[in-house]
């Protein structure tokens, strides 16, 4: 695996048995030969009790998103391609000034298509910082633009707006 995702491993705090199945995962994903993966993140939240859990893992390569959902009971890869991915994005943060986070940081990633939802992220502390930089890395630039057509023939305002009563 390579340095870049070991010290985000260490840096969110991920233990040995965890940052083997990551290792697991980046073969796998690795071996599909669908483009260098080039990101990672990890899903993970706090309990009330302060612990961490670890949810989701997420490679990004240029063109794709290999999502392994329950990634440390669950052996299914989802890719899909970044192009076609979203069109709305709503964020949620809590403690967090999307510039430096502390250890009541929490942030959460909603991704829509077509007003459907197609993904969530979720992370605490340092690991906001990390979601921000996939935001503006993959999700910002795939965010689709809509069209507004307009008629050359329409005026606004329109001469003679209907009446609403």
């Amino acid at each position: 695996m390579i340095t870049k995702f070991q010290l985000y491993l260490r840096k969110i705090g991920v233990t040995q048995p965890i940052q083997g199945r990551v290792e697991y995962f980046h073969c796998l994903c690795s071996n599909m030969y669908f483009g260098k993966l080039s990101d990672i993140f990890i899903d993970d939240y706090l309990t009330e009790d302060g612990t961490r859990k670890y949810l989701d893992l997420t490679f990004f390569s240029q063109y794709f998103n290999f999502s392994i959902h329950n990634f440390l009971i669950e052996d299914k890869i989802n890719v899909a391609t970044l192009q076609t991915w979203v069109d709305q994005i709503d964020i949620k943060v809590d403690n967090y000034d999307f510039k430096k986070a502390n250890d009541k940081s929490l942030m959460i990633v909603q991704l829509y298509k077509e007003f459907n939802p197609t993904g969530n992220y979720k992370a605490s502390q340092k690991n906001c910082e990390y979601l921000v930089q996939i935001l503006r890395k993959y999700m910002q630039p795939a965010l689709r633009k809509r069209e507004i057509k307009i008629s050359s023939v329409q005026t606004f305002p329109p001469k003679n707006p209907p009446s609403i009563f």
